[in-house]
């Protein structure tokens, strides 16, 4: 489904991200062509992006990953041969700190937690805007989990209906074993706050506070995607 926005060009704000924000080069893969073309000029409409890659299946954005240079990539979640899951799994082979966005025409609770889990920086609807796409873009790029309220609204749903039966023990008791310092950490994470928004929360340093997150990330043994989503399964987000 193209959101409503696609049809509003000429309204479109191409000023939504702050001037100082860089420019992004981004590369898209989406197997609906007229949501991939019609996506693809409204986000080339706006001057903090550059799309610098755009394909029609997995197999052809691992191939343009690898010949061009980028910051973000947009992935539609179902694509045939190769899905979305299976082309970020690859994509973070290649490069492990890639940062990646979801995107899914459908709603599966459990297709988010695996893409989260997976290493996804965020996951969106297609009934998001234009603009709430180029926000998340560089939101994740900038070391935020994004999710729009739908799927936030997913998981949670799912987690309550599940009455907490698919907690991850092992992870539980590895939060508990956490020093102070670092469960102070992991309950940021929870929140998908930066590093930066950490510091100031904490009064610590930038460099303090990396070097804590590493800590967490490696203790726990979990992305800091898959720690916000496990944070929340356990309730210890605030």
């Amino acid at each position: 489904m193209v959101s409503k926005s696609l049809n509003n060009t000429d309204k479109l704000q191409t000023d939504s991200v702050a001037p100082e924000a860089n420019v992004l080069r981004v590369i898209f893969a989406d197997d609906s062509r007229m949501y991939r073309e019609q996506q693809s000029d409204l986000l080339r409409r706006f001057s903090s992006i550059e799309l610098v890659g755009v394909a029609s299946s997995g197999i052809k954005l691992l191939n343009i990953a690898q010949s061009v240079q980028w910051d973000v990539a947009l992935l539609d979640i179902a694509m045939p041969t190769l899905d979305g899951i299976e082309t970020l799994k690859r994509l973070l082979e290649i490069r492990p700190e890639a940062i990646v966005l979801m995107l899914t025409a459908f709603e599966r609770p459990h297709t988010l937690r695996e893409a989260l889990a997976a290493g996804a920086k965020g996951f969106l609807t297609k009934e998001t805007s234009t603009e709430e796409i180029v926000s998340a873009l560089h939101n994740a790029y900038n070391g935020k989990t994004v999710l729009n309220q739908r799927p936030t609204d997913m998981l949670l749903n799912y987690y309550i209906q599940s009455n907490q039966t698919r907690v991850d023990e092992d992870f539980a008791k590895r939060v508990k074993t956490l020093p102070d310092r670092l469960y102070r950490i992991a309950q940021y994470l929870a929140k998908s706050y930066t590093n930066r928004e950490i510091a100031r929360a904490t009064g610590l340093s930038e460099h303090t506070v990396g070097s804590y997150v590493r800590d967490t990330i490696n203790l726990l043994e979990a992305r800091r995607g898959e720690i916000a989503v496990k944070m929340q399964e356990l309730n210890l987000g605030d």
